[in-house]
């Protein structure tokens, strides 16, 4: 899960940029899902998003744990064309891609600095459509926090979530190559 080392980026922006710390509690109910030019916004930093992910963003990138079940969840979906979705500017989504050695089981990264407004906002799940050639209502988002699940529904993908309430809800990753089969 990205969001522990997204957490220790955002704490260590807070007391380099604000002076003070980020509690867990403030991270998850303010920060955690949201696109990071609203959150920069929001606690009024200007900052460079480029130089966040190369320079802040990669100091903690060491501590990112893939879901159990990830590799054989690609594996056993190979013959689907997949798309990563994400509010993690695109230079942090590929070093998390890459160091969880699944990078090479995706056609496309699609991030919400490609959009005009990240999830919950749709528009982001219309893009990767858009180059997977997929209609969204053939289309399945697979998440695990609330935006993923707002952001599929209103696209009008089916959505299942990790974890999440969703059309199919899952506990972990492989249990969706079960939902697939019997779909």
């Amino acid at each position: 899960r990205t969001s522990r080392i997204f957490s220790q980026a955002l704490k260590e922006v807070f007391r380099s940029h604000l002076d003070r710390e980020l509690t867990k509690e403030e991270f998850v109910h303010k920060y955690w899902g949201r696109d990071i030019r609203d959150i920069f916004s929001d606690i009024g930093l200007d900052l460079d998003i480029g130089s966040f992910c190369n320079n802040v963003y990669d100091d903690h990138v060491d501590v990112l744990r893939i879901f159990p079940g990830t590799k054989d969840c690609l594996e056993a979906l190979v013959a689907h064309r997949k798309a990563v979705i994400t509010n993690t500017p695109e230079p942090c989504a590929r070093q998390i891609l890459q160091k969880g050695s699944i990078d090479g089981y995706f056609e496309t990264v699609v991030t919400s600095d490609k959009v005009e407004k990240g999830k919950p906002d749709p528009a982001i799940v219309y893009v990767a459509c858009r180059i997977l050639d997929v209609e969204p209502k053939n289309a399945w988002l697979v998440g695990d926090h609330l935006f993923d699940m707002q952001a599929g529904r209103a696209a009008g993908c089916t959505v299942v979530g990790i974890g999440v309430q969703g059309d199919h809800t899952v506990q972990e990753l492989n249990g969706l190559v079960d939902i697939l089969r019997r779909s």
